[in-house]
């Protein structure tokens, strides 16, 4: 099995962006400090992924059809694609997520869970809705789809959101610019004209984890040079 790149492909395929973008988003939206370990988060997400892909079976093998999740969808997936592309792709949104938070270290509100559970439900219906109309994989009726006008428009959603509950309800300032940013990438990443939208992920995805990898480590670099033990800072010893 070959990877088939085309600039000029006129096929479109948004979920892999999808895959990435929600597990994060939950990864926002469960932690609720940067002083505890990330680890319940992250068992919380992946198994909440998990979860998803079970539902995806049981909704086709009951409605025989997957309308639930997107008006584009109407064959099951094969085993490859649920474990790597959707799995996978969960595993690299928590990452994503928790490297972020790490580095940002976002002064965390109390807000109520089921504002949280309301918010999410509201607006990852309507984002994976306009993504079926971003979407294409070679099908006929998909073939004339050359503008995915789908994720455009959800990238004014995302930002809607971000600076809607994370910037003014939950006061996440650095939150609502990195979930922005991040979402914009990974949706302009599933809107180039190849025929793999999952490599396009994947590249956008390691330039990601890069970039808020290599942003802690010059972090916990530049907290280390100012101390002159475990606990006294260099500015601290003069006083």
């Amino acid at each position: 099995m070959t990877l088939e790149f085309s600039l000029d492909s006129q096929s479109f395929y948004s979920y892999e962006a999808n895959h990435v973008i929600f597990p994060m988003l939950l990864c926002y939206l469960y932690q609720t400090s940067t002083t505890i370990y990330y680890w319940n988060t992250a068992f919380f997400v992946f198994s909440f992924v998990a979860f998803w892909e079970m539902l995806e079976v049981i909704a086709h093998l009951t409605l025989e059809s997957f309308i639930l999740f997107g008006v584009d969808n109407d064959t099951p997936e094969s085993l490859v694609d649920v474990v790597i592309l959707d799995l996978g792709n969960g595993i690299i949104g928590i990452i994503i997520g928790l490297l972020s938070i790490h580095v940002l270290r976002p002064p965390f509100t109390n807000v109520s869970l089921y504002m949280k559970i309301l918010s999410f439900l509201v607006y990852g219906a309507i984002f994976s809705y306009l993504s079926s109309f971003s979407s294409c994989r070679g099908v006929d009726k998909c073939n004339k789809l050359l503008v995915p006008f789908g994720n455009y428009i959800n990238m004014g959603l995302t930002a809607l959101f971000s600076f809607v509950y994370f910037y003014t309800y939950s006061k996440l300032t650095t939150i609502a610019w990195s979930y922005t940013i991040n979402s914009v990438a990974l949706l302009t990443a599933v809107s180039v004209r190849w025929k793999s939208s999952a490599a396009t992920v994947y590249v956008v995805s390691l330039f990601l984890v890069l970039f808020y990898g290599s942003w802690a480590l010059w972090k916990e670099e530049y907290e280390r040079m100012r101390r002159t033990n475990f606990t006294v800072l260099k500015n601290q010893q003069s006083e």
